[in-house]
């Protein structure tokens, strides 16, 4: 995706902006400047997206296309598409087989999802990632290994020794 330079503001939105920050009307403040949403995508919200990538491609940026979303963003738009909206997104449930690429393709190159994505055909980064971070790598966590058990070292018999039987422990030592 290619990078968007950030813009500045215009002179209209600079002269808006100020005439609100002059005289707060928060309604009037609300309809210039809208509150970009969150939460869940609409069906209306995906087909103004859809007809907006219909009409222009998807070689338009993302900030052009966003426009046609009220209150969505250009990344927000992208993310949508890549992972939910594009035509070749498989939205089937997940294989064993899947799980088994998955697994072993993170075990070789790591958490680089869009790497891993590619071996799985209609899987976008995203998916891959929440899946191995939600069912795979949970199963897959080894568990503890317990400490082995150490046997207690065999102490020898004492062996009798004239030199120290003959020694009194009870007296100081002298030193000279």
């Amino acid at each position: 995706m290619p990078k968007v330079k950030q813009r500045r503001w215009t002179k209209d939105e600079l002269g808006r902006l100020c005439r609100v920050a002059e005289d707060p009307d928060w309604e009037r403040a609300a309809v210039e400047f809208p509150v970009v949403r969150r939460g869940k995508w609409s069906k209306a919200e995906d087909a103004a997206l859809i007809a907006a990538i219909q009409k222009h491609g998807l070689k338009t940026p993302w900030r052009v296309l966003s426009t046609y979303v009220a209150g969505r963003g250009p990344k927000r738009c992208c993310e949508r598409w890549t992972n939910h909206l594009a035509p070749g997104i498989q939205k089937t449930g997940w294989t064993h087989a899947e799980d088994q690429i998955i697994a072993e393709h993170q075990r070789r190159l790591g958490n680089k999802w869009a790497a891993i994505a590619r071996f799985l055909s209609g899987r976008p980064p995203n998916s891959v990632k929440n899946r191995w971070y939600a069912h795979i790598q949970p199963r897959s966590a080894k568990p503890e290994i317990p400490e082995p058990e150490i046997p207690e070292p065999e102490i020898p018999e004492p062996v009798a020794d004239p030199m120290i039987d003959a020694f009194d422990f009870s007296k100081p030592l002298l030193w000279d």
